[in-house]
C-alpha cells in the first residue's frame, strides 16, 4: 500500500476495479509558450464486457437476471413490458436476455459564471442494466461510467462517437449475434442482450443519431417524423404525420457520402440529417428507441414556457392576483416533507418579460405545477380556458412520469395532448409553438412500445453527475482521465462496501418503541392478523415496533402523509391517511384512516375527501402505488392529487 500504483493493483485484484482505457480521438494543434504544438485528442473509457461480467457476478444482479419481471396483468410497469422488447427477436427467444439501457450527456464541472465554461465540458457516457427492476435501477451504484471525453474534442469530427463507443458496440454487437461466454461465480455461461433504449436529452439525442442538433432553427426538427417546422402546428396527432423508416433513413445517409457539397447541403435541410450514426453498427432503431425524454420536455420545456404566459395573463392583464401576492403565498406555503427538498424558489419580475423563462430546477416546475392549483385556483373564475388547459397540461406530465401506463393511459394522453395543443394555439396565438411541444405527440406511441414514459427520464442519469460536480478539481491537465479514474474508485468502494448487498443496503427504520398490538391497538387485532396471514397478534405477549418514519426503495413514509389504496369499480380512487407504522418480522404494516372521495374539483386537479370513519391495515407490498401522497387543503377541504396514476 506504499504507492498509488501498488494501492490500484490491490484494488483490482481484491475488490473488482476496472481501469479506465484511453482512445485517440484525433489530433488537434495548441499553442505553448509562443510555439504551436500538435497533441492527440484523448478519451477514455471502460471495457464495457468487463464492467457488466464484473456486475452480473453479483448474487443479487444475477437473480433479476434469472427471473426476468415481466408483467403478468395488463399493466406495463417497465420498459420490458413495451411492445417494442416484447417483440425482439433476442427477447422472444431468451427472456432472460440482457437489456441495455444508454445515456449521454454533458456536464460543466467549473463555475457556470467563469472564464472556463466549455473549455472544461465534459462528454459522459452511462449505462444501466434495464433486467434490474426500476427500484434497484435507479441507484446510483446501478448506473455505470461508459466513456468520458472532452466535449470540444469529441465533436471535432463525425469520427469521434465512433471512436470513443467502439468497445461498447462491439460488445452489443457480441451480445446480439451469438452471444458471449461469460464466467459468473466460476461457471461459463452465454449471455445475449441488445440496446434497448438510449434515453437523452435532446441535443445528444440529434448529435449522436445524425440528426440537426439545432432543432429550433431546423427545417425538419423531429428525429421521429418527418414533419416539417411549419407544419407542427397543423398536425397534433401522430397518425396524421408521416413516421421515419429505419431503412429509408439508413439508405438516405448512405447517399449523402456521395452527394457533392452543394447537394448536400440541400438533402442535409430536407431531410433533417447531418450524417451517418455510429448507432448503425448495432443495427439500433434510430427512430424510435433514441426516445423522448419527459422530463427534459415537460419540467425543462412546456410546462416552465406555459406557466410564463398564464401567469402573465392573470397578473398583468386580468389581475386576479398580484406577483407579491403568489410569491408570499409560495413562500409561506404549508410544504410536506415531501416537498422540502424541491421548494419553489420565488418567481422574478424578469421572468415574465422578453425572452427568458422561469428560472426553477426541473423538480421544482414538478413541485410548483402541483401546489399551484392549490393557491391560486380558487383565485381564478371557472371556465378559465388558460387555466383549464393549463391543468390539462399537468395531466399530460403527470400520465408521461407515472410509473404505471397501460393501453387506456396511451389513449387518454394521445387525446389530452391534441386537447392541450389545440387550445394552446387558440389562446396564446402569438406564443411560438417549440418542437418540444411536437414531441409530446409521440409520447403516446413511445409508451406503448417501451413502457411507462418515467423510465425514459434522465432524471438519475444527472443525479449521477454529482459523483463529478462534487469534487473541487485543481488539476485540469488530464480531466477526462481524472473523472474516470474517480467514478471507477467510487464504484469499486461501492461494491466491497456493500458486501450483502450493493444494490440495495435495506429499508431505513426511524426510531421508536416496543409496544405491545393488544394493549395499543385492541381494535386492529383481526385486521393485523388478515394483513400478515399469521395469529401471532393474537397472542397477548406479542411485541411489535413502533415508529415514526420508515424508508423503502427511496420512498419515505411518515403518519399524515396520503396512500392510494386501490381503485373502486367505477375507476375512482380509494385513499387512506397513514396514522400509524408498525413493524413486524421486517414486515412494515401500515395502519390507515380510509378517506372517502366526496368530488373531484376540476378546478383544483385534486380530489376532495372526507373521513368515511374506518380503519385499515396494509402492508408495504400489497398497496397498489408504492408511492406517499401529499395532502393539501382546497377551500378549507381536505384534498390530494392523484398524481402517480395510470389514468
Amino acid at each position: 500500500m506504499q504507492s498509488r500504483h501498488k494501492r490500484l493493483q490491490i484494488y483490482k485484484e481484491l475488490f473488482g476495479y476496472i481501469k479506465p482505457v484511453g482512445v485517440t480521438l484525433g489530433h488537434k494543434n495548441i499553442r505553448t509558450k509562443g510555439k504551436i504544438k500538435r497533441v492527440n485528442r484523448v478519451g477514455y473509457f471502460i471495457p464495457f464486457l468487463q464492467s457488466l461480467q464484473g456486475f452480473l457476478n453479483l448474487p443479487e444482479v444475477q437473480k433479476f437476471v434469472v427471473n426476468p419481471h415481466q408483467s403478468t396483468d395488463n399493466m406495463m410497469y417497465d420498459i420490458c413490458d413495451g411492445i417494442a422488447i416484447q417483440n425482439h427477436p433476442i427477447f422472444q427467444r431468451n427472456p432472460q436476455a440482457l437489456q441495455i439501457v444508454l445515456n449521454c450527456d454533458d456536464i460543466e464541472i467549473v463555475n457556470p459564471i467563469g472564464v472556463h465554461v466549455k473549455k472544461h465540458k465534459l462528454s459522459m457516457f452511462y449505462w444501466v442494466l434495464g433486467n434490474l427492476p426500476p427500484e434497484y435501477r435507479s441507484r446510483l451504484t446501478s448506473i455505470h461510467l461508459l466513456a468520458v471525453a472532452k466535449t470540444q474534442d469529441l465533436k471535432q469530427d463525425n469520427m469521434g462517437c465512433k471512436k470513443l463507443l467502439q468497445d461498447f458496440l462491439a460488445g452489443i454487437r457480441c451480445l446480439k449475434n451469438d452471444g458471449i461466454q461469460i464466467n459468473i461465480n466460476g461457471r461459463q455461461q452465454t449471455i445475449e442482450g441488445f440496446l434497448a433504449i438510449f434515453p437523452c436529452d435532446t441535443p445528444a439525442a440529434q448529435w449522436l443519431g445524425g440528426f440537426k442538433e439545432g432543432v429550433g432553427f431546423a427545417l425538419k426538427p423531429c428525429r421521429t417524423c418527418n414533419i416539417s417546422k411549419e407544419d407542427m402546428k397543423m398536425h397534433l396527432d401522430e397518425t396524421e404525420i408521416s413516421l421515419r423508416d429505419e431503412l429509408v433513413h439508413k439508405e438516405r445517409c448512405g447517399e449523402m457520402e456521395n452527394l457533392s457539397s452543394a447537394a448536400l447541403k440541400y438533402w442535409s435541410k430536407m431531410w433533417g440529417i447531418n450524417g451517418r450514426s455510429c448507432l448503425f453498427d448495432i443495427d439500433f432503431p434510430l427512430c424510435s428507441a433514441l426516445v423522448h425524454d419527459p422530463m427534459h420536455v415537460f419540467l425543462e420545456g412546456l410546462v416552465p414556457l406555459e406557466l410564463k404566459l398564464m401567469l402573465y395573463q392573470f397578473i398583468y392583464v386580468d389581475r386576479f392576483f398580484t406577483l407579491e401576492w403568489l410569491n408570499g403565498k409560495l413562500s409561506n406555503f404549508s410544504y410536506t416533507y415531501l416537498e422540502t427538498d424541491t421548494k419553489v424558489v420565488a418567481l422574478d419580475y424578469t421572468h415574465f418579460h422578453g425572452e427568458q423563462r422561469i428560472k426553477q430546477t426541473a423538480a421544482s416546475i414538478h413541485t410548483l405545477s402541483l401546489i399551484l392549483p392549490f393557491i391560486v385556483g380558487p383565485c381564478i373564475p371557472n371556465g378559465n380556458k388558460k387555466w383549464l388547459n393549463f391543468l390539462c397540461l399537468v395531466k399530460n406530465m403527470l400520465l408521461c412520469v407515472s410509473p404505471y401506463a397501460d393501453r387506456n393511459t396511451v389513449g387518454q394522453l394521445q387525446q389530452m395532448i391534441y386537447t392541450h395543443h389545440s387550445v394552446y394555439i387558440e389562446e396564446y396565438p402569438r406564443a411560438s409553438f417549440t418542437p418540444k411541444m411536437h414531441y409530446c405527440v409521440h409520447m403516446p406511441s413511445q409508451i406503448l412500445k417501451y413502457g411507462p414514459a418515467r423510465y425514459h427520464w434522465c432524471m438519475r442519469f444527472e443525479a449521477k453527475h454529482t459523483h463529478t460536480k462534487s469534487k473541487k478539481w485543481k488539476n485540469f491537465k488530464n480531466l477526462p482521465l481524472s473523472v474516470a479514474i474517480k467514478h471507477q474508485m467510487v464504484m469499486c468502494h461501492s461494491q466491497a462496501s456493500n458486501i450483502n448487498n450493493c444494490l440495495y443496503e435495506g429499508d431505513e427504520v426511524n426510531e421508536g418503541a416496543e409496544v405491545l398490538p393488544h394493549e395499543n391497538f385492541p381494535q386492529l387485532i383481526e385486521k393485523l392478523c388478515d394483513a400478515t396471514n399469521s395469529n401471532a397478534f393474537r397472542d397477548p405477549a406479542t411485541i411489535v415496533f413502533v415508529t415514526d418514519s420508515v424508508k423503502i426503495h427511496g420512498h419515505k413514509f411518515r403518519p399524515g402523509c396520503c396512500l392510494r389504496l386501490n381503485y373502486d369499480e367505477n375507476e375512482v380512487p380509494i385513499f387512506g391517511k397513514l396514522t400509524e407504522i408498525i413493524v413486524f418480522n421486517q414486515e412494515k404494516l401500515f395502519v390507515v384512516d380510509v378517506m372517502s372521495v366526496d368530488h373531484f374539483e376540476e378546478q383544483g386537479l385534486c380530489y376532495i375527501l372526507v373521513d368515511s370513519g374506518k380503519q385499515a391495515v396494509v402492508t408495504y407490498h400489497s398497496l397498489s402505488s408504492k408511492w406517499p401522497l401529499n395532502f393539501h387543503l382546497y377551500n378549507k377541504q381536505c384534498a390530494v392529487i392523484n398524481q402517480y396514476s395510470h389514468i
